[in-house]
């Protein structure tokens, strides 16, 4: 499996993210207030992604054994894709936000 890392935020200080780097510009603020909201910021920060073409900060693919390690990430929030998975039951997308609003 594919995975690219998207750093999009430094660590709030409240529940809104201020967007860096190529997300800096976007129309979109970022509300971490509930997981429901969180979720709703992934999707839209990985739309940019593709519609922008915004390159990933990291870039790999997961080794035989399933696993993948970022190293030399700065702190800050980070959009972690994952290409679409299929099997006989359907197709899976896996969208991820680091850290966990409940982390932060």
């Amino acid at each position: 499996m594919h995975w690219q890392v998207f750093r999009v935020a430094d660590v709030p200080k409240g529940d809104t993210l201020e967007l860096t780097g190529a997300f800096a510009g976007l129309p979109v603020k970022p509300d971490l207030s509930t997981e429901d909201e969180a979720r709703t910021a992934a999707s839209t920060l990985e739309a940019y992604a593709v519609a922008y073409g915004i390159t990933p900060d990291f870039s790999a693919v997961a080794s035989s054994d399933g696993t993948v390690t970022a190293e030399n990430l700065e702190t800050g929030y980070y959009l972690v894709l994952g290409e679409p998975l299929k099997d006989e039951n359907g197709m899976y997308c896996l969208l991820y936000t680091s850290p966990s609003p409940r982390d932060a």
